[in-house]
């Protein structure tokens, strides 16, 4: 439907026809795109709610200056760029 959305010119009557039908595909494919998102976003969720409890009690800090958060995203980015170094990823 894309690719015949693409060929046609923007306006014309059958352009509007062709995207009338492909939005009734966008519930389902909306639904079915939520579902790992969900799946992800619920663990990460609670897993940095639990790092903050955590830490908050041991009020634990990295080089005396960072706290957990801003250690693992700098140590993350860090971490990422020499592995894409070495594996050679673009």
């Amino acid at each position: 439907m894309q690719e015949d959305l693409k060929k046609l010119e923007v306006g014309s009557r059958e352009h509007n026809e062709l995207s009338m039908k492909s939005m009734k595909f966008m519930g389902p494919m909306l639904k079915l795109s939520m579902r790992p998102i969900i799946y992800t976003a619920i663990p990460f969720i609670l897993l940095i709610r639990w790092f903050t409890d955590y830490f908050a009690l041991v009020d634990f800090r990295f080089f005396g200056i960072f706290s957990w958060f801003w250690f693992y995203l700098i140590g993350s980015i860090i971490f990422s760029s020499i592995l894409r170094k070495i594996l050679k990823v673009v």
